[in-house]
């Protein structure tokens, strides 16, 4: 059955008006700003955002990367992920096109600094998508760490990162691995987005912290991405997407008598993607990003680093294949209202 609509509220209100790229928002714990990674000058950077309007303020600006802004329990610092001292760009998951904008997570390591600006120290490398635990003195992450991607946690004061859970645990009997983890408000369940290893489908999962429990929700047909909890801990809000819709939908979870993700309903579709939600502490509002993508093909020239435009639609024109003769190219592209080779 279709699910029913539950939208949490009717006004929308624009926040940031800048140019490019502005994702990722992250509601401050006392609701003055929102923290948000941006494009300014043709890398990422981190924003603070007044929540009651004015300019934003960039708190961590480098020439590399820096996105995925965390902030801890009592707003002094933000943890974030950044490229600097790597080759400077975060890269998206393979396989998933315009939609790794919402899965940045190879070619960076998570660093902690104050909130309102000053040294970013580095905590853990090889590190993404970090999450606070309600008490401050954890951070959980995702890493592959020379292995499958798996959830990792490691004390804010330093030291030697553990796993969430081990292969012997009822986590790991099936294929799936989770990807960006978020604490619950009580401190005792990570949710996390869950792709299978063998398969295109997805789950909504939610892991004790013990790493012995947990409930799931599978999605045969959308991509789950960025869960993140309500302020009471009793729903789980997440961006669904199939790179052609993508929107915020939101599920209740109970934890007795025993842990249940209840069936999703649509909060809110944007007239782009609404995706990348953050709960307000209030628990009465939700900031989100709300995209429009167009891509289209470039030409390098290797040797004069020219750059020429070749196509030029308002949709998205990827992965293009030079002729043998360097005269045609084959590329996939949606300017018919579906994804098609051309």
């Amino acid at each position: 059955p279709a699910p029913s609509e539950a939208r949490i509220g009717s006004r929308q209100a624009r926040l940031t008006f800048d140019p490019g790229l502005e994702v990722e928002p992250a509601w401050s714990p006392d609701g003055r700003f929102i923290a948000y990674t941006a494009e300014r000058e043709g890398n990422l950077d981190i924003l603070l955002q007044p929540t009651e309007g004015g300019d934003p303020l960039v708190v961590v600006d480098d020439a590399g990367d820096d996105a995925q802004p965390a902030w801890s329990p009592d707003g002094s610092r933000l943890a974030f992920v950044s490229a600097r001292g790597k080759t400077g760009r975060l890269m998206g998951g393979a396989g998933f096109g315009t939609l790794s904008l919402l899965m940045l997570n190879s070619g960076g390591d998570i660093y902690l600094q104050p909130a309102l600006g000053g040294t970013a120290v580095r905590l853990v490398e090889d590190g993404y998508f970090p999450s606070w635990s309600p008490d401050g003195k954890t951070i959980a992450f995702l890493s592959a760490r020379g292995g499958p991607w798996k959830i990792w946690l490691i004390d804010v004061d330093g030291g030697e990162p553990r796993l969430l859970s081990d292969e012997q645990s009822p986590f790991w009997k099936d294929d799936r691995f989770a990807f960006q983890p978020v604490w619950s408000p009580d401190g005792q369940w990570i949710a996390s987005g869950a792709p299978s290893q063998g398969s295109a489908t997805f789950a909504l999962m939610v892991t004790s912290v013990d790493g012995n429990t947990r409930a799931t929700w599978e999605s045969d047909t959308r991509w789950i991405f960025r869960p993140v909890w309500s302020a009471d801990g009793r729903r789980l809000f997440f961006t669904l997407g199939d790179g052609r819709s993508v929107d915020i939908w939101s599920a209740s979870f109970t934890a007795e008598p025993e842990p249940l993700i209840g069936e999703p309903e649509l909060v809110l579709s944007g007239a782009g993607w609404a995706a990348g939600s953050s709960v307000a502490p209030s628990g009465d509002r939700l900031a989100y990003a709300n995209l429009t993508i167009d891509s289209n093909i470039w030409e390098l020239d290797v040797a004069s680093s020219r750059m020429r435009q070749v196509t030029f639609e308002t949709t998205n024109e990827d992965n293009s294949h030079l002729s043998p003769d360097g005269k045609s190219l084959a590329l996939v592209s949606n300017r018919s209202g579906e994804s098609q080779l051309w």
